[in-house]
């Protein structure tokens, strides 16, 4: 059976109501990243949650308002978010380095390479951004990848939906939550009778 591995992206404070880049529905998406978290983990999964760790320097501050500045409130992940087992990946940490995919430095294909992952579920924020660029560069990686429809939230409609479409064109899949779940082995649970 092939592994996955699920990767939750940038579910961070600065994307939510009260946060300065905020993205409409993100609340929505908490309930399925927690459930697909805790299913992964209890069948033995590998689950990493991607956060932008931003230096108060960075290079996309002169587009975008200050977000997701390391060390401060804005950059942390949502406190809903189940973090029980989750491996921690930041990116976009130094002031040139744009990059929004999970796989910007390399780290977590190298962790996914030595856990044998060959499916990939992707989960978060934004399907515009982080999902298609993490989704993307996952596939150019080799991996079988597949996007949770509910656990996704675009910052619009129409951007999101081109985003979609795109990563459908390279080879990316779009699953329900329960779909994803049915795949992952049962745990078998010992009883002493």
């Amino acid at each position: 059976m092939k592994q996955s591995a699920l990767v939750i992206v940038d579910v961070q404070r600065d994307f939510f109501k009260g946060g300065v880049l905020v993205v409409p529905g993100a609340e929505a998406i908490l309930e399925v990243c927690n459930r697909l978290s805790t299913a992964f983990f209890e069948a033995s999964r590998p689950v990493f949650a991607c956060r932008d760790w931003h230096p108060a320097e960075h290079n996309s501050f002169s587009r975008y308002p200050p977000h997701c500045v390391q060390g401060t409130t804005g950059a942390e992940l949502h406190p809903a978010l189940n973090k029980v087992g989750v491996v921690l990946v930041d990116k976009a940490y130094r002031p040139e380095d744009e990059n929004m995919s999970a796989f910007g430095d390399g780290r977590l294909a190298e962790m996914l390479k030595m856990s044998v992952v060959k499916n990939l579920y992707v989960v978060g924020i934004s399907t515009e951004f982080g999902i298609k660029d993490t989704a993307l560069d996952a596939v150019w990686l080799g991996l079988d990848v597949f996007v949770v429809e509910e656990g996704i939230a675009s910052v619009g409609v129409d951007t999101g939906d081109t985003a979609i479409a795109d990563m459908v064109k390279e080879g990316v899949q779009f699953v329900k939550a329960s779909e994803a779940l049915s795949r992952l082995p049962k745990i078998k649970v010992l009883t002493t009778e």
